[in-house]
């Protein structure tokens, strides 16, 4: 997974770039970079290998410097290569004068168009209007040399830069449709580094009082129904009368029948958005914390039109074992998997042995990515390699 790291310091923050990086390597990444304002040019390392090898380029380039971004990536747009690494510069003209403006502003813009290499961005998360949006800088002359949509962000904030970075980014936010965040900073203005976040994420919480549905479904995207409370039948009426999706994990010990009904008491009281998650039922085996049901994923989906989720993190209360468990649900149709995940495990105040981190973590990305196209099927809102 992508992970962005930024400083500004009146030392060399090449170290602290680095150091930032190598604590994101635990998520996962198929390349990585640096760059700096060095100079009073963008400097900039990039490669496909590991933060390791990244440091060594950074050293033998003597980059270094007080104002700089760092990135590690997971490719969604384009190829794992170095030229698809993060960080990616501005090549191209600044904004086309108006044509009120054209005659007083030509030597203005004649400058402008002489500029490259400006600004330098990373970026986590997908642009959904990046095709259009290239189109648009192509015209007006800017140059791509990779098949990512952060380099688009990079033209746009350039196209919109007249002197103040900020104003730049706050210009080119509205152009953007996603979820994403951006760090990015500015040959001109060596001593600062903007960011903007628009997360979009939706958040999944459970709620285990009838009384408090109404408070959680405010600000939560979904409500969850714990596995103690499947047949809790005051709560299961109440978030039937929300107006958000609810995910309900079956009972340690319910039938494919009981599971069912409990969805009909959500769906009676009018909400028909649920969905259905195999959490692992109660068995003699005393080997794993649960015994994943694999069987419930087409039983259901033969039963129902409900989509079913795997969570192999409480099935198997291991974490070697949640990979495979995953593999297994993706082979038999799950719709989607739900994992636990912790930067430290051991300091986890619950549920630390099954939560996933470092390689694990690029082990689950690489299943979820390339099994379901084995199968026919797709990772939802994931584009595919441009």
């Amino acid at each position: 997974m992508c992970g962005i790291v930024g400083a500004v310091s009146n030392r060399n923050i090449v170290p602290i770039l680095l150091e930032g990086l190598k604590r994101l390597e635990y998520r996962g990444y198929d390349s990585c970079g640096v760059a700096v304002h060095q100079g009073g040019e963008l400097r900039r390392a990039r490669s496909t290998s590991r933060v390791a090898e990244l440091e060594l380029s950074v050293a033998a380039d003597g980059i270094q410097a007080t104002t700089g971004i760092a990135h590690t990536r997971w490719a969604t747009h384009g190829a794992p290569a170095v030229h698809n690494a993060h960080p990616h510069f501005s090549s191209g003209p600044g904004p086309a004068p108006a044509a009120k403006d054209a005659a007083k502003d030509t030597a203005k813009e004649a400058a402008k168009e002489a500029v490259s290499g400006r600004i330098a961005l990373v970026h986590n998360g997908i642009i959904e209007n990046h095709d259009e949006l290239r189109a648009e800088l192509r015209q007006r002359g800017y140059v791509f040399t990779s098949q990512t949509d952060t380099e688009v962000i990079a033209h746009l904030v350039h196209s919109q830069y007249d002197g103040d970075l900020l104003d730049a980014v706050q210009r080119s936010l509205p152009r953007l449709r996603g979820a994403y965040a951006i760090a990015v900073f500015c040959r001109d203005e060596p001593l600062r580094v903007a960011v903007a976040t628009r997360t979009g994420l939706p958040v999944v919480t459970e709620v285990v009082d009838p009384a408090d549905v109404p408070l959680v479904a405010e600000y939560a995207d979904m409500l969850q129904i714990g596995t103690r409370n499947m047949q809790n039948f005051p709560l299961l009426q109440a978030v039937g009368g929300a107006s958000k999706p609810v995910m309900l994990k079956r009972g340690l010990s319910a039938t494919y029948e009981e599971w069912l009904m409990a969805a009909e008491y959500v769906a009676q009281r009018g909400n028909l958005d649920i969905v259905l998650c195999e959490r692992g039922i109660r068995t003699f085996e005393t080997a794993t914390r649960n015994t994943l049901d694999v069987s419930a994923v087409p039983m259901l989906h033969a039963l129902s039109h409900l989509p079913v989720v795997v969570d192999p993190s409480h099935s198997a209360g291991k974490r070697d074992l949640v990979v495979p468990l995953t593999r297994a649900a993706i082979a038999v149709g799950a719709d989607a998997v739900m994992v636990d995940v912790h930067p430290d495990p051991t300091a986890a105040l619950c549920d630390g042995p099954q939560a996933l981190y470092g390689d694990a973590l690029a082990e689950l990305a690489t299943a979820c990515r390339e099994l379901p196209p084995m199968l026919g099927r797709r990772v939802a809102g994931r584009p595919a390699h441009r």
